[in-house]
């Protein structure tokens, strides 16, 4: 989790995939005629925000988990990808008790019909898992790259909450459905190789060299 030396490009990539997401959904909206909703927060905040939520709202503890812990493991007997399916299957059963806490988003969602909601959070979250999997592959298991980028899908979607219509949830799941399918198709051998982008033993090298 201290290991703050990461690629430029990659960290990028953790900055503003998913902000980049948010915005092309938006804009298609706005274009089809739909009208956008307010930001649940002022455009000055937003550093507060990315602290409130970094801290307070998830990625902190989770990654520390899901990336730290739990995919670190699962790359040495799967594929990324194979890795990031199931670990985005497991983390949404893990949200599963929010669909029914009054406030949570995941409630919210439960306006649409509890079925559509779950299977919507599913999808998201599993595409979700893809891009942070390609990440932390990339990053050679950098867990404070994995906080940055859910710590921007949180903060993406509290500035833009398209998520809370119909229209505006599904559209962002086909934009971020494009990216996900884009991104692991530019990088296959990445991700459909057993542990072909990052290997635990390359961590280890590079953790002993700094030592």
């Amino acid at each position: 989790m201290l290991r703050v030396r990461i690629g430029a490009g990659w960290l990028l990539f953790a900055f503003f995939v998913l902000p980049a997401v948010s915005a092309v959904t938006c804009l298609i909206f706005w274009l089809a005629g739909g009208a956008l909703p307010q930001p649940e927060f002022e455009v000055w905040l937003i550093p507060v925000a990315f602290l409130y939520i970094l801290v307070l709202m998830g990625p902190l503890g989770e990654e520390a988990g899901w990336r730290g812990f739990a995919l670190r493991r699962m790359l040495r007997v799967a594929s990324p990808v194979k890795s990031a399916l199931v670990l985005g299957v497991v983390w949404t059963l893990w949200h599963l008790p929010l669909f029914f806490i009054e406030g949570t988003t995941q409630h919210a969602l439960t306006g649409f019909g509890f079925l559509a909601a779950l299977v919507c959070y599913l999808l998201y979250t599993v595409m979700i898992s893809v891009l942070i999997t390609l990440l932390f592959v990339k990053s050679r298991g950098n867990v404070l790259a994995a906080m940055i980028f859910h710590t921007m899908g949180n903060l993406s979607l509290g500035a833009m909450p398209l998520v809370f219509s119909k229209s505006g949830a599904a559209l962002l799941l086909l934009v971020l459905a494009a990216a996900a399918c884009g991104l692991t198709y530019k990088h296959r051998g990445t991700m459909f190789g057993k542990s072909n982008g990052w290997r635990e033993e390359d961590e280890m090298s590079v953790l002993s060299k700094r030592a």
